[in-house]
């Protein structure tokens, strides 16, 4: 919302948590610039489990079932490709991915599909072995994505100056 009001921007959101949508539905009800779908975001056109955090204080459930918990909701999830096309979208100027665990397989799906957003900024879930993350920052860097801030787990990449879509 702080973007819409700051640039004018319209902003696409995607989460298929029931509060994520409940506060959505509170905090952004009438903004023609912000777009909300309560679907989640994966490698492939499906429907999957979201699995409940351990804490139940918490809002974010988990397609890879980050915090090993039994229960789960299912939802609709559709790759970024899929969401594009959809939308008529040729480009992504921004992306922001806090997916819980589910973002190397975003990402490599991504890349796979020859998607490649100007920005994108991604949260890399703990736990998770270091060498994994290492591993899809050294791919972003040579798919030609700049690493221009790291602030705990949390990484933005621009395209790098005249790169192309990924190869």
């Amino acid at each position: 919302l702080g973007m819409i009001e700051r640039f004018g921007v319209t902003v696409h959101a995607f989460d298929p948590t029931p509060r994520a949508a409940a506060h959505v539905k509170q905090e952004a009800a009438g903004n023609d610039h912000y777009h909300f779908q309560p679907v989640g975001v994966w490698r492939a056109d499906e429907t999957v489990r979201f699995f409940v955090p351990a804490d139940p204080r918490h809002v974010s459930h988990s397609i890879v079932n980050l915090q090993q918990t039994d229960d789960y909701f299912e939802a609709p999830c559709k790759r970024l490709s899929t969401i594009m096309r959809e939308l008529g979208h040729d480009r992504i100027d921004l992306l922001k991915l806090d997916v819980e665990g589910a973002e190397y397989a975003v990402l490599d799906n991504m890349l796979a599909e020859r998607v490649s957003p100007a920005a994108l900024c991604v949260e890399f879930d703990q736990p998770a072995p270091y060498r994994r993350t290492l591993a899809m920052v050294r791919t972003l860097l040579a798919e030609g994505y700049d690493l221009v801030s790291i602030d705990r787990w949390n990484y933005t990449f621009v395209r790098a100056a005249g790169a192309g879509a990924p190869s």
